[in-house]
Order: structure tokens, then sequence, then C-alpha cells
């Protein structure tokens, strides 16, 4: 079952639960009346412990909303920079296991809005923040479509990582992690045909950087799409290693910058994923990947940009 959670204050930090089941449950700030406690999260659900930094700082006043999709993937909604109009898009961070529906590619392949995405794997009850209605409205009429109402969305009704072993087992999976090919396979389909369409890999064994194609270019009017995945390198139920990500975007030209980063830690498999846009500033995107249990564990990064 889909649980959703709202919070304009501390999200998305999970606290140990003394109990029987070896369950984590997802904690948010009291304070908050429209917050809930009762999603009890798998073992592997610190690799859910998302946070957003800026130039050092915390900035979970971001986060608009966030929703467990599923067993194993939780979708963070966050507000973007306004423009000089007070316009501003709401940016979408996945965390999730590999092998599971792909819900990020509802925005790049279906050109999902944030509100669609929210409206597809939230409860029924579950109250639409405004900001992610407003960003709704906006972008619908700065993409000029004709229908503002959101568009229904089709996402799997049941765990869709019932299977996951037997992906494991075959080497096939829908996003990322258990290959370079699948990776760069994968990626290359973001954003497919689209105008003004770049895009850079890098597969690194121990700490690696990439930045969005050519450093020097600073990219506006923009949608991008980024990844950070810790290969998968064991079926093994008792195997794990983890690998800290950090998905960053730096603004300001010519003058000071500001860095705003998504960073988590990644367990064996895992992944994190950001995905902006529409943007109406300069911008560039980098991503950070250092091991955590050894120096020398596998990870795949991408960054992959369309213009608006």
């Amino acid at each position: 079952m889909t649980r959703s959670i709202h919070s304009f204050l501390l999200l998305a930090l999970l606290a140990p639960l003394a109990c029987d089941d070896d369950t984590e449950a997802l904690s948010v700030d009291a304070a908050d009346p429209a917050a809930s406690v009762d999603a009890a999260q798998p073992l592997g659900a610190r690799s859910r412990a998302f946070e957003i930094h800026e130039d050092g700082r915390a900035r979970e006043d971001q986060i608009v909303a966030v929703v467990e999709a599923d067993a194993e993937t939780t979708i963070y909604f966050s507000r973007g920079d306004a423009d000089v109009d007070g316009h501003f898009p709401v940016d979408v961070t996945i965390l999730g296991r590999d092998g599971g529906f792909d819900y990020g590619g509802l925005i790049t392949s279906q050109q999902a809005t944030p509100l669609e995405l929210y409206l597809a794997v939230a409860t029924d009850d579950a109250p639409v923040p405004e900001a992610l209605q407003l960003a709704h409205d906006w972008q619908i009429a700065a993409e000029g479509r004709p229908v503002l109402a959101p568009r229904p969305l089709a996402v799997p009704g049941s765990d869709p990582l019932a299977a996951f072993e037997d992906i494991l087992h075959t080497d096939q999976s829908d996003f990322t992690c258990l290959s370079w090919a699948n990776f760069q396979s994968y990626m290359g389909s973001r954003f497919a045909g689209a105008p003004g369409r770049v895009e850079e890999l890098g597969s690194a064994t121990g700490s690696a950087t990439i930045y969005n194609p050519h450093p020097s270019y600073w990219y506006q009017d923009s949608h991008v799409d980024m990844v950070a995945c810790n290969y998968e390198s064991s079926s093994s139920p008792g195997y794990n290693d983890e690998i800290h990500a950090e998905l960053c975007h730096v603004r300001g030209l010519g003058g000071a910058l500001t860095t705003n980063c998504g960073q988590s830690d990644l367990d064996d498999g895992y992944y994190l994923r950001r995905i902006y846009g529409p943007i109406y500033e300069y911008r560039q995107y980098k991503i950070n990947v250092d091991p955590v249990s050894a120096a020398s564990l596998q990870s795949y990064s991408g960054i992959v940009k369309r213009d608006a």
C-alpha cells in the first residue's frame, strides 16, 4: 500500500526501532499535524535518508511532500528556485532499489508534471501541497498544454519488487544498477530525441565526480535528469556495501556561486535520482560519489539534459 507523508519541517530521518521484526520507522517532526509516522521501513531503509544541503546548510524546508511509492522506493518533492515573477518548479528526487517500477520515467518519457506523479503514487485521501499545484499550473501554462487538469498516470498496484531476486539472477533490469551496459542503455533513453540533448556518464571504482557535459557550459531553459547508482555486486542477502552520493546543482554566473546538493548513503543496488525542470536560470550540475564501507566500491553516475 502507498503511504504519504507531508512536512515542511525535517523529513526522512530514519530511527531504528527496538522490535522483533527488525524494521525501521520514518519519523517526522510532531509539530506538523499532517505528518504520519505509521510507515514501517525494511532494514534497507537507511538508504532512504535523503537530505538537501545548500552551501553546507540543511534545507529541509525545500521538501514539500514525501511519498513511499512502494516497499523499496521513496519519492521526495522539493520546491525549486523562483523566477523574477515568482513562478517556481517542483523538483523530484527518487531513492529506490534497482529493478523496481520506473517512476522517474513518467516524468522524463511521458512528460508528467510532479503533481501528476504525486497524485499517481499518493493515497487517494492525501492532501495536495499548494506548492505542487502552483508549480503544475505554471508548467502547464509555460508549455502551452491545452488542458490544465492533471492527467492520470498508470503505476503498479502491487509491490513492483516481488520478483527482485529473479531480476538479480537473470541479470535483467528496468533501471540501472546491475551492469554498466544496462546503465548506459537506460540513460541513453532519457529525453530521447529532445532538442539540445546532451549526457555525461561515468563508471568509477572509488571516489569520483562528474559534471554536466563541457564543464564551462551553463545551461538555461533546461530539464535535467541526474542519477547515481551503487552497483549491485552481490545477490546474497547477507552482503552489503555502501556509497555516499551527492547530486548537486550550482547556480550563479560570474559572481557568488551557490551549491545545492541532495545527498544519501546508498546500500548495494540502490540509486539516488534528481529530476529538475523546467529551469529558467543558469546552472551547472555535478555528481560526487564516495565509497563508505570500502575504497573500491563500484558506482555509476549520469547527467542528462534537454532544452525546454
